[in-house]
């Protein structure tokens, strides 16, 4: 069932200047929640549990990603308690956002799909206030064999405040491949694939809703299970 935020989150996505140019790759897919992560292993996993649920991130962020063009666009809305000062989004809270759409955005790039974070960079500009939705937006900037780098940003949905910066260096590790076999023998999450077009945003919450045609798709989890010997 959609609420409310979520009807409104899924407006500012379709309205976005961002998306609009995103959607012009054919390969753009879009879908709920950054991190495919296998339903065992969701207990352990920090975005799903500890950061997840009202006053917090509120609901699953909408995604939207271009392999074609290396980039990742995902919305989220930030509660209010994820302050560190008052009324301010924590700081903490950004390096973890930044973290997980850099590396989705990468590891399409990697032959197993998998990667590990080896340099996160981060500049802060501006605070970001609790109880507001945020624009996370990160591309590839290039992949030489088993690097990636990435760049990325925090801003307002409307782009026109920058609040966070970050420059990432990702490298598909050398057990990646025994990984890879690991994550696709176990269950994977299933995603919802969201239609999102440029339509007018109708005021009801159920007629938001149905802008959204959902489907299950399967999607290669990201989950970094512990393996031995973790030299990469």
């Amino acid at each position: 069932m959609t609420t409310d935020l979520e009807a409104s989150m899924a407006a500012t996505a379709i309205n976005s200047p961002a998306l609009q140019r995103l959607l012009a790759f054919p390969d753009c897919k879009q879908f709920r929640g950054v991190l495919a992560t296998a339903p065992e292993n969701q207990a352990d996993q920090l975005t799903f549990t500890t950061l997840a649920g009202p006053g917090k991130i509120s609901c699953p962020p909408y995604v939207a990603t271009s392999n074609e063009k290396g980039e990742l666009l995902a919305f989220y809305h930030l509660g209010s308690q994820l302050a560190g000062h008052a009324g301010i989004c924590h700081g903490g809270l950004s390096a973890v956002l930044l973290d997980e759409c850099m590396g989705r955005v990468c590891f399409a790039r990697f032959a197993n799909g998998v990667g590990v974070t080896v340099k996160l960079d981060i500049s802060y500009r501006a605070p970001i206030p609790v109880d507001s939705m945020v624009l996370v937006a990160a591309k590839i900037e290039k992949v030489e064999g088993r690097k990636a780098w990435v760049k990325a940003t925090i801003q307002d949905p409307e782009e026109s405040t920058v609040f966070v910066e970050a420059e990432a260096l990702f490298i598909e590790p050398k057990w990646a491949r025994e990984m890879s076999n690991t994550l696709q023998n176990s269950s994977m999450t299933a995603r919802q694939s969201i239609d999102i077009k440029p339509l007018s945003i109708p005021n009801s919450a159920a007629a938001s809703s149905r802008l959204f045609q959902t489907s299950s798709t399967s999607l290669r989890t990201q989950t970094l299970l512990p393996i031995p010997n973790m030299v990469v």
